[in-house]
């Protein structure tokens, strides 16, 4: 006769245990959505307050006991406001277009050069990052200049007669967002690269491909979704661009972000700055979610979790 097994039984210590194992996806989230929450929500939640009061008389930030629309009014109807989205947007396209178009080479370059090169370029694709974008701006500054070494070396060639106008345009603004941005693609895109296994394009060109053709087939498809995010992480960067249009740039080029300072800190209107951050924050929390699910296609696509 086989002596029947004892119930086995689960203290509640073995349960936390068990439960600690394996944490929900919700708990490991949790210090995230909380920072998320008190530095994003809850700002985002007080300035569409603050962007329904009326403006301040005499000081402070708001005229306490007022409620009125009028602040998106004006964002959605005025010429002016207009413009400064559009300049924005041409901004932050060129910019993201730009950083790309130099970015994917780099990133190339980064993962495939020889480890004395790979190191050289990783630093001087960081250095911008290790400074103040101030000084890496106001270095731009200086080379674009009338009297900067551009302007001098193409002057004592001959190729010019005088000084060839290279700031307080949208070109030095390119430039500048660029030198500050592009360092954020690079990694991103290098990151994906690496984990690509170079077997893979041997195996392709050992069934015929041309060295173009294995890299686009294999490396660049498989990369496709990190390009996505690297091109949403620029736009959304370069939507913001402070310090460089305000450096190198003239105030008919000033984006969004200038605007709002202008309209917040000089111009002591609160309400009309919070309304412009409200506007203007949407559509970029639109193009996350956009960007999100069309990277979650590009993944299954090609067959990625």
């Amino acid at each position: 006769m086989i002596a029947s097994a004892p119930a086995r039984t689960h203290s509640p210590l073995r349960r936390a245990l068990a439960w600690a194992a394996r944490p929900s996806p919700w708990l490991l989230l949790a210090p995230c959505l909380a920072l998320l929450g008190l530095f994003f929500v809850i700002p985002l939640a007080w300035l569409v307050r603050l962007s329904l009061y009326e403006r301040p008389v005499g000081g402070g930030f708001y005229r306490g006991g007022t409620f009125t629309a009028q602040h998106y009014e004006s964002i959605l109807t005025e010429p002016y406001f207009r413009s400064v989205a559009l300049a924005t947007l041409e901004l932050g396209a060129i910019v993201t277009i730009v950083s790309l178009v130099i970015g994917y080479p780099v990133a190339v370059f980064l993962t495939r050069g020889t480890p004395a090169l790979r190191a050289a370029a990783f630093l001087a694709v960081l250095l911008p990052k290790l400074t103040n974008p101030l000084v890496a701006v106001y270095g731009v500054l200086v080379l674009l200049a009338n009297a900067g070494p551009i302007n001098v070396l193409l002057l004592s060639t001959g190729l010019i007669r005088e000084p060839v106008p290279m700031f307080a345009n949208l070109f030095a603004v390119v430039v500048g967002e660029t030198l500050i941005i592009a360092p954020y693609p690079i990694l991103i895109i290098a990151s994906a690269l690496h984990g690509v296994d170079p077997v893979l394009e041997t195996a392709a060109r050992g069934l015929g491909a041309g060295p173009a053709r294995a890299f686009y087939e294999i490396s660049f498809k498989l990369t496709l979704p990190s390009v996505l995010l690297a091109t949403l992480v620029t736009l959304v960067w370069s939507l913001g661009a402070f310090t460089a249009p305000v450096v190198l740039g003239n105030p008919e080029l000033y984006p969004v972000a200038v605007d709002i300072f202008t309209h917040t800190f000089e111009d002591v209107n609160w309400p009309l700055g919070a309304a412009l951050t409200v506007v203007y924050s949407l559509p970029v929390l639109g193009l996350v979610a956009a960007t999100y699910g069309l990277q979650r296609q590009l993944e299954q696509a090609f067959g990625r979790d």
